[in-house]
């Protein structure tokens, strides 16, 4: 499992949230094409925000990126 950090704004007003790195943080690459550049995959993650005391749960996210340099 590889730990990821980012930092995430709302539309509450709140601003900023933060991966809550104590609770279950995953990102799965399920397609990698090496030949196309291109990543598929899955991932959950909890973000809270300290100043509003709030917290986003994201359960079923996904993913399909490119990279054409």
């Amino acid at each position: 499992m590889t730990q990821f950090n980012s930092i995430f704004t709302d539309f509450k007003g709140c601003g900023f949230y933060r991966v809550d790195t104590l609770s279950p943080h995953v990102m799965t690459i399920t397609k990698l094409d090496t030949i196309n550049f291109t990543a598929s995959g899955t991932f959950y993650f909890t973000a809270i925000n300290d100043d509003c005391k709030d917290t986003i749960r994201v359960a079923e996210g996904r993913f399909d990126a490119d990279s054409h340099l």
